[in-house]
């Protein structure tokens, strides 16, 4: 395995790693109900976890 692809394959486990971390703390906050107001709530985070993403794909070609 070459070095680009072990690259890969560490940013793809860093950005899987960033949504399940998001949704176990969505699920240790909430539990497991989902009422309107909690979706609207989670929905408001969102672009926080993108812009995570985003800027750790940024850092990852540094």
């Amino acid at each position: 395995m070459n070095t680009r692809k072990l690259e890969f394959w560490i940013l793809l486990a860093d950005l899987v790693w960033i949504v399940l971390a998001f949704l176990s703390a969505d699920l240790l906050r909430y539990g497991l109900t989902w009422s309107w107001g909690e979706r609207l709530a989670i929905r408001a985070l969102l672009p926080f976890v993108i812009a995570t993403c985003g800027c750790w794909v940024a850092l990852s070609l540094v």
